[in-house]
């Protein structure tokens, strides 16, 4: 045998081997995603339990649903936070201012605000006050 033939019969003794391989390795495949790796239809895995239990578009929906409506009340409850803090701030305010013109009351320093003064105070606090017993 020449040098070219003994060439050409390793070649063709390679391809021949290495389709034979091939067809082992598929049928080695066919079989074991078929008969090992295969799950039967009535088991049913621990990880895979939460998917049928939640599984329907209905209850994908009712979550979504919730999902927004406590959305909602975060949002709400976020703003009726910030109208306290507002009104704790507004009454802490005219708190200090009330306990100021008591204690100069108390001192005797009333006559360095005048009738008039003390008039047109009262009457700016008290709608002060009933604005935030309205809030």
């Amino acid at each position: 045998m020449s040098d070219e033939q003994l060439r050409q019969a390793r070649h063709s003794v390679s391809q021949l081997i290495d389709h034979d391989i091939s067809a082992m390795f598929d049928n080695l495949e066919s079989y074991l995603l078929e008969r090992v790796f295969t799950i039967p239809e009535n088991v049913v895995l621990p990880e895979d339990k939460c998917q049928i239990l939640h599984s329907s578009a209905d209850s994908y929906d009712q979550i979504e649903d919730k999902k927004n409506e406590l959305k909602k009340k975060i949002i709400a409850v976020k703003y009726a936070n910030a109208q306290l803090n507002q009104n704790i701030a507004d009454a802490s305010a005219l708190q200090s201012t009330l306990d100021e013109v008591l204690k100069q009351m108390s001192d005797g320093n009333i006559s360095r605000l005048g009738a008039k003064n003390i008039k047109d105070w009262l009457s700016y606090y008290s709608e002060q006050l009933i604005k935030l017993n309205q809030k």
